[in-house]
């Protein structure tokens, strides 16, 4: 519901390939956020299974205003086969396609060299990551761009 800590000590004891069988036959919708990223990467690697990094339950939510913006691309994205996110910006204008992936930083650098890190052919990486000191961003970013 709010991120947190722990979801790799899971990685070992979750059924893979039980759950990517799941997913084929009945696809659940999987969301999460930050710490979720251990899961999510996992589900990737060992399975091509698709989930969704999104808003928190507690923080979004449950806050005493949802964010429009926020609500309606959750929705957008989980309700459609095909997403497409525009908005204005300062940088060249630019149009990609890939698989979208990523998560919070520290978590995904956690997973390099384990089995739960996914390998992905010219993907679209997204980052998250809170509280963290700028050095300690650059440290983790030039370990994923060595690796």
């Amino acid at each position: 519901v709010r991120g947190g800590y722990g979801a790799s000590r899971l990685l070992e004891e979750i059924d893979w390939q039980g759950l990517a069988a799941r997913q084929q036959q009945d696809p659940l919708l999987l969301c999460g956020h930050s710490d979720f990223t251990a899961i999510q990467c996992g589900l990737l690697a060992q399975g091509n299974v698709i989930s969704f990094s999104g808003p928190m339950l507690a923080a979004n939510f449950g806050a005493e205003e949802m964010n429009a913006f926020t609500e309606h691309h959750f929705w957008q994205a989980l309700r459609n086969t095909q997403f497409t996110l525009e908005w204005q910006g300062d940088g060249p204008q630019c149009a990609t396609e890939g698989t979208l992936w990523g998560g919070n930083l520290a978590m995904i650098i956690s997973l390099m060299g384990t089995p739960w890190m996914p390998t992905i052919k010219n993907g679209i990486l997204v980052l998250e990551d809170i509280n963290e000191h700028p050095f300690r961003v650059e440290r983790m970013l030039l370990q994923l761009y060595h690796a």
